[in-house]
């Protein structure tokens, strides 16, 4: 199904926001991400692994999620590259903008 142009639109504003990082999956990250599937048996999806690599590479502070079998179950238990624990949470939906309002509620849903 194709999104429409204010859609799109709105994809484009949320990568534009100062908390989003976007970064390439290089060589160390694609590593990092095949290390945390063979350490973490919980960790049972590639993009999901090479989502945490990526967070942990770009030390950032906090990774939202939704999906509450594997990312969340790593809360606590993966370390950034700078040594400071990374915290995986689901994001606060009250500051998500309508983007993500109907989608939470999908993903409630699915889970």
């Amino acid at each position: 199904m194709a999104l429409s142009s204010q859609q799109n639109l709105e994809i484009s504003k949320m990568f534009q926001q100062p908390h989003v990082v976007m970064a390439n999956v290089d060589l160390v990250v694609a590593t990092k991400a095949a290390e945390l599937r063979m350490q973490h048996r919980e960790l049972k999806k590639t993009p999901d692994a090479i989502h945490l690599a990526t967070a942990m590479h770009w030390n950032c502070d906090a990774m939202h999620t939704y999906d509450k079998n594997d990312l969340l179950s790593l809360n606590g238990k993966i370390r950034r590259r700078d040594g400071v624990l990374l915290d995986i949470e689901t994001p606060d939906r009250a500051g998500l903008g309508p983007l993500f309002s109907q989608a939470s509620s999908e993903d409630d849903e699915r889970i």
